[in-house]
């Protein structure tokens, strides 16, 4: 074998082990995620009977993002209520308003300017991320969360919220039942 041959024979050797490598990352990478999936929602079954159910389901969303807000929203008829929040903030209507402005669909801001005008500047909000909450196609609430950093969530923020949302989704409707067979039974 000649210096050349040998040459490209290394090359090629070292770009498959590369490429092989970098496929290995992703898989890494999405097992992570599943893990992390199973763990929530073992987290999510824990607290079912919990009346404070989604107050600890906000706060370890707040934690698995690593968000500076975090807000759940029921859907009541027509109407958004808040079942959840991390802090007391006044930019409530303008959350609402964004869930409408996305027709109850995904999505991800990531912007130069805050999100929010007049606001203080410690509390500016540079990027927000928002799902439904849903089961069998209903949607049963929204999450939206915050984050003070400037092009902060990315598309796997979204997937990976949206699958909590639908962990959060059967919570809803198991805690409904919960209720109701309490009720009953007082």
């Amino acid at each position: 074998m000649d210096q050349e041959q040998f040459d490209n024979y290394q090359h090629f050797t070292e770009k498959t082990i590369y490429d092989l490598s970098q496929k290995v990352i992703v898989l890494e990478n999405k097992l992570n995620i599943i893990t992390n999936l199973l763990e929530i929602s073992k987290f999510i079954n824990q607290y079912i009977k919990d009346p404070n159910l989604f107050g600890l389901i906000n706060d370890m969303i707040i934690g698995v993002f690593g968000a500076k807000y975090s807000i759940i929203y029921e859907k009541i008829s027509d109407s958004w209520e808040i079942v959840a929040r991390s802090a007391f903030y006044s930019y409530l209507e303008e959350e609402k308003k964004l869930i409408i402005d996305h027709q109850e669909a995904e999505f991800i801001i990531n912007s130069d300017t805050p999100i929010y005008g007049n606001q203080k500047e410690e509390d500016n909000v540079y990027s927000c991320l928002g799902v439904p909450i849903k089961v069998d196609n209903q949607i049963l609430g929204f999450i939206i969360i915050q984050h003070k950093e400037k092009n902060y969530f990315s598309s796997d923020h979204l997937m990976f919220l949206s699958s909590i949302g639908n962990h959060i989704g059967v919570a809803i409707e198991n805690n409904l039942l919960y209720k109701q067979i309490k009720e009953q039974l007082a």
